[in-house]
C-alpha cells in the first residue's frame, strides 16, 4: 500500500506496508491468526488497526501526532481468508466444549459428551476435533485463498451438524409428541379444555404482606387480578412472616369441589427487567383447613425468569373437599444465583404481577369398534403426559436433560397406544421352517419400521427405527 493504495501482496506470511508522509514510514506486518504483529523499521509509531476482517484502515504516528487513514482496498492476499478461518475455529471449537469433553494423548484422542448432550456421539466430537487441529494448521502454513476458504466451510459445516446433534433430544422428544398425539387422534375423539376460575380479591391472602412505606407497599389484591404486569404483588422484605413460615400466596376456591378435580396454576412475573425477585424455587400445595397441606409438586426449573413472563402448571388434581391452593416460594433468583439470599428474616421474599387458577377438562371417546382395546384410561393417561412435554418443550430455563426426562416419561404411553393401534398378536399356526435342499437360504431383507409405526423399503435419514423388531438409532 502507497498513499493509500494498494500495489501488491508480498510473501503469504508477510505485507509491507509504506505510508509516504512526513516523516517517512515503513512497517513490516507479520500474519499473526488473521490479525498482525507490528515490526517497525523506525521507531516512532504507535500503533495500526485493521477492520477485524485482515484490512488495515489506520495508521497513528506518536513522531508526526498524525493520524493517516487508508483506503478500503480489495486485496491484501490470503488476510481476509485466514479472519475467516480463524473466526470459524472459534466458533467451532467453542460449540466443542460445550458438547463435551475431548483428550488427546499422543496419537490417541477420546471424547465423552456432556451429560446435557446424550445424543451427542464421541465419534462426532473426535472428527471435529481433528477438523479444527486441521484448520489450525492450515492457519500457520497456509497456501492460497482457496484451500482456507475450503477449510472455513468445512468448518462451518461441522458446527451446523453438532448444533443439530446438540438439539436432537429437543427434537426427539417434540417428534414423539407429534406422534403420540396423532395416535391419539386415530384411537379416540378427545377434547380438552382450560377454563380460568372467577378470582377476588377476598379469596387472596398471604402471610407476608409488605406493609412498609413506598411503591411495594400492600394496597389491595386487585394489582393480580387486573391483567396488567406493570402493578404487583411484593412480600415483604422488611418484616418477618406472620407464620413463621416461607412467603406464600394462599387462594380460596371460591366453590369446594365435590368431585376430584383437575386444576392448572398460573401466575406471570412482573413487568421489569431487574428478575432478582422473581421465583426460583416453590412449592405447590392444597388443603381443605387451611392448617394440613399436601404437597402437589416443587417447582424450580420451570419457573420463568422473564419480564412479564407467564408460568402455567402441569394439570394436577384435587380432591373432593379441597378449599385452599398455596404458592409458597422458598427462594428468589437472586438467592439461588448468588451465595448471598435476598430474604426477611431468613425467608426469601418475591414479586408477581397476576396470578390464577383454571380448572382443566378433559373427556376421551375411545373408537372402540375400530380398535376394540382402546381404553379411556390409557388414553387420558397419554393425552396428560403429552400435555407436560409439550410444556417442557416451552420452559425457557429447560435443557436436554428435561428433555430426556419428559422424553422417557411419554414413551410407554406412546407404546401402549401403538400396541392398540396395531391389535392383538395373531399365531399363524407355523410349527417349524426348513432350509432348501441345499441348506441354504437367499438373505431376506431387513423389516424396517419408523417409531409411528410405518414400514419403509431403506432408511434415509437419522432417527430412530424398528429394525428386525430391535430399537437401533441411526445417525
Amino acid at each position: 500500500v502507497k498513499n493509500g493504495k494498494y500495489i501488491g501482496k508480498a510473501a503469504a506470511d508477510k505485507a509491507i506496508v509504506t505510508l509516504q508522509a512526513q516523516p517517512m514510514k515503513q512497517l513490516v506486518l507479520f500474519r499473526q491468526h488473521g490479525g498482525f504483529s507490528i515490526s517497525p523499521l523506525g521507531s516512532d509509531h504507535d500503533s495500526l488497526h485493521d477492520d477485524g476482517n485482515g484490512r488495515i484502515t489506520r495508521w497513528d504516528s506518536s513522531a508526526s501526532a498524525s493520524r493517516w487513514t487508508l483506503q478500503q482496498v480489495d486485496g491484501w492476499g490470503i488476510l481476509p481468508y485466514l479472519a475467516d478461518l480463524n473466526t470459524a475455529i472459534n466458533r467451532v471449537q467453542a460449540l466443542l466444549n460445550r458438547a463435551g469433553t475431548v483428550t488427546a494423548t499422543g496419537s490417541t484422542v477420546t471424547a465423552v459428551p456432556s451429560a446435557d448432550y446424550s445424543l451427542v456421539s464421541p465419534e462426532m466430537m473426535i472428527q471435529i476435533y481433528l477438523l479444527i487441529s486441521e484448520g489450525r494448521e492450515l492457519a500457520f502454513a497456509p497456501t492460497d485463498a482457496d484451500e482456507l476458504e475450503a477449510m472455513t466451510a468445512a468448518l462451518n459445516s461441522a458446527y451446523d451438524e453438532l448444533t443439530a446433534a446438540m438439539d436432537s433430544n429437543r427434537v426427539r422428544l417434540a417428534d414423539l409428541i407429534d406422534k403420540t398425539r396423532e395416535l391419539i387422534n386415530t384411537l379416540a375423539t378427545v377434547d380438552e379444555s382450560v377454563e380460568p376460575i372467577a378470582l377476588t380479591g377476598d379469596l387472596l391472602h398471604s402471610n407476608a404482606y409488605h406493609t412498609a412505606a413506598g411503591g411495594d407497599k400492600f394496597t389491595t389484591w386487585d394489582v393480580l387480578l387486573d391483567g396488567n404486569p406493570n402493578t404487583f404483588f411484593h412480600s415483604t422484605y422488611s418484616a418477618n412472616t406472620t407464620d413463621g413460615l416461607d412467603h406464600y400466596i394462599r387462594i380460596e376456591l371460591p366453590e369446594v369441589p365435590v368431585d376430584d378435580t383437575p386444576l392448572i396454576f398460573e401466575y406471570v412475573t412482573r413487568k421489569n427487567t431487574d428478575s432478582n425477585w422473581f421465583p426460583a424455587e416453590a412449592s405447590l400445595q392444597y388443603s381443605a383447613d387451611g392448617q394440613t397441606w399436601e404437597n402437589v409438586t416443587r417447582l424450580s426449573a420451570e419457573l420463568p425468569f422473564v419480564s412479564a413472563g407467564r408460568f402455567e402448571s402441569d394439570p394436577f388434581t384435587v380432591p373432593a373437599g379441597t378449599r385452599y391452593v398455596r404458592f409458597m416460594v422458598h427462594k428468589n433468583r437472586q438467592s439461588e444465583s448468588s451465595s448471598s439470599r435476598s430474604s426477611s428474616n431468613g425467608h426469601d421474599f418475591f414479586v408477581l404481577s397476576e396470578i390464577g387458577l383454571n380448572n382443566h377438562t378433559l373427556t376421551c371417546d375411545p373408537n372402540t369398534a375400530d380398535y376394540p382395546e382402546a381404553s379411556e384410561g390409557a388414553i387420558k393417561e397419554a393425552v396428560t403426559q403429552a400435555h407436560i412435554a409439550q410444556k417442557t418443550l416451552s420452559r425457557p430455563r429447560y435443557a436436554n436433560p428435561h428433555y430426556d426426562a419428559a422424553y422417557e416419561a411419554l414413551l410407554p404411553h406412546y407404546e401402549n397406544l401403538m400396541a392398540i393401534a396395531q391389535g392383538p398378536t395373531i399365531s399363524t399356526g407355523i410349527e417349524e421352517v426348513t432350509i432348501g435342499e441345499d441348506n441354504t437360504a437367499t438373505p431376506r431383507e431387513d423389516v424396517i419400521y419408523t417409531l409411528g409405526g410405518i414400514r419403509i423399503k431403506t432408511i434415509t435419514q437419522p432417527g430412530f427405527y424398528i429394525v428386525n423388531g430391535k430399537k437401533v438409532v441411526v445417525r
